[in-house]
């Protein structure tokens, strides 16, 4: 991985470029930046919420100590970070990164300094590269347009259940993505493909019950009820979706149940 260091006013963080020309950024650099104390604590929230199981990309750096191994993160897991932190650099750090680091790195594979640039105009074999790169970008933002123009309809669906606080429960989710999308899905099975997807635990006192990591992440609710019976006290469990929840999940349903044969 090529690797670059970039820095502005009080900021400097090392990025790392991987075979597909995607930034992995350093997580100790990112939480200097964001004047967070505790990298291990950001590395284990990424963890939890990316179900990494303890992988991360890692890069040797020169240090005082010798080569150490530092953990790099990818761009979501960078997202991640930005938008839990309440630190006051949080922001013009974000800026930077959003307007002139990824930018960059985007049309020519790194952060192109006026030395750099003076330096790319005389190779011309770095000025083909940089061709090549400015029509793939052409050709992914053609694509990128087609595929927004597809999504419309789901995107309109999605801004009216951001617009709702309300959990609903699986059947009423269910006819209104068959409304939405003029798909058949009905209440049992939407439980049979959550329950087949891992979402929903099947079989045993708790079936329909939503996994404890879905519910976590917000994406479930459940209510129960406690009532006594001939045999004794029983509970019942009524599992709802929450908007967050309804927005992750209706693309995956939408196109297993449009790719269905009934």
């Amino acid at each position: 991985m090529d690797l670059e260091i970039f820095r502005k006013d009080d900021f400097e963080i090392r990025v790392a470029v991987d075979e597909k020309n995607e930034p992995l950024f350093c997580l100790n650099d990112v939480c200097r930046a964001l004047d967070i104390s505790d990298p291990k604590q950001v590395r284990d929230a990424i963890n939890t919420e990316f179900e990494k199981e303890g992988v991360f990309y890692t890069y040797p750096f020169e240090t005082a100590g010798g080569i150490q191994n530092f953990t790099m993160i990818t761009e979501p897991q960078l997202y991640f970070v930005l938008m839990r932190s309440n630190k006051p650099n949080a922001k013009p750090f974000r800026m930077w990164v959003n307007n002139e680091i990824l930018p960059a790195i985007r049309k020519h594979g790194g952060y192109l300094t006026p030395a750099k640039i003076e330096e790319v105009l005389n190779d011309p074999d770095t000025i083909i590269a940089l061709a090549q790169n400015l029509k793939a970008e052409r050709a992914e933002r053609e694509r990128l347009q087609a595929e927004k123009a597809a999504n419309a309809g789901y995107v309109s669906f999605a801004k009216s259940v951001e617009a709702s606080v309300d959990s609903i429960l699986i059947g009423n989710y269910a006819k209104l993505l068959s409304d939405s999308e003029g798909v058949s899905i009905g209440q049992n099975r939407l439980f049979d493909f959550l329950r087949a997807s891992g979402y929903l635990i099947s079989g045993g006192a708790r079936h329909n019950v939503p996994m404890q990591r879905y519910i976590d992440r917000g994406y479930f609710e459940v209510t129960t009820q406690t009532f006594a019976g001939s045999t004794g006290t029983h509970q019942k469990f009524t599992t709802k979706i929450t908007g967050k929840g309804q927005i992750a999940l209706a693309g995956k349903i939408v196109e297993y149940f449009k790719g269905e044969r009934i």
